[in-house]
């Protein structure tokens, strides 16, 4: 078994385009975030004895999409990364080595 796989090519200018444009769908889903954040804070719903039924009810299932909001823009913003990192691998793959005497 050799170290190369004849036929494999990876063409890493295209994988970095396709694989690291993630920044602006993170960016517009933690802004979304931030919006549900916003409405909770302001409690439009009031503050009486029923408001606060609904708040316990609707507020923490309002609170757990905030999270999952900024988790999955990090995920994106790391996914990124990783993209990134792997095609920069491709790429010093294909480069000619130089053997420094």
């Amino acid at each position: 078994m050799t170290e190369r796989a004849d036929g494999f090519a990876v063409f890493w200018d295209h994988m970095r385009r396709a694989g690291t444009d993630w920044s602006s769908p993170a960016d517009r889903i933690r802004k979304s975030g931030d919006l549900i954040d916003s409405v909770l804070a302001d409690a439009p719903w009031g503050r009486d004895q029923y408001a606060e039924q609904f708040r316990f009810r609707f507020a923490e299932t309002l609170e757990d999409l905030a999270d999952a909001c900024r988790r999955g823009a990090d995920s994106m913003n790391e996914l990124t990364q990783c993209v990134g990192r792997a095609s920069d691998c491709y790429r010093d793959a294909d480069q000619p080595r130089v053997v420094q005497a």
